[in-house]
């Protein structure tokens, strides 16, 4: 050896942090169900299924960071004469907060939720981008 230092010397001279940006929860949901409505309004009557799956993730030692994401597949019951078929709409939606802890009982958590609405149907078709800030109480 040449008086360079060794690889194994090298590795060990470099220092990484070591945080654990660990998932804290991780949830999934399967849901369905069925719209109707109370009038004479059954254009909007609709069957739908869908997914929901939700993280929390350590962003530091302190702060967590909320994911979730969502889809829902939904078929409207009453043929639609104006489009010339039955509506189809596919609803994803991505959302991420960021929860404060304010003081005992008190929060405040931002929220990023972005959405897209997919359907046979062009006037139902959308995208969305909200950002929110949400206070709460917590008795």
């Amino acid at each position: 050896m040449n008086g360079e230092p060794s690889a194994r010397s090298m590795l060990k001279s470099v220092s990484v942090p070591q945080f654990d940006h660990a998932v804290l929860s991780a949830r999934a949901m399967l849901h369905a169900g069925r719209e109707r409505s109370i009038d004479a309004r059954r254009f909007l009557d609709r069957d739908y299924a869908g997914i929901a799956l939700g993280w929390s993730v350590r962003a530091t030692e302190e702060r967590t960071i909320e994911l979730a994401f969502e889809e829902t597949h939904s078929t409207y019951v009453e043929y639609s004469q104006l489009f010339l078929g039955h509506r189809r709409d596919r609803l994803r939606e991505l959302r991420t907060a960021l929860p404060f802890r304010l003081a005992a009982g008190w929060s405040l958590t931002p929220q990023a939720i972005y959405q897209e609405n997919r359907s046979n149907v062009v006037l139902a078709s959308f995208r969305r981008s909200q950002l929110l800030v949400e206070l709460r109480r917590e008795y």
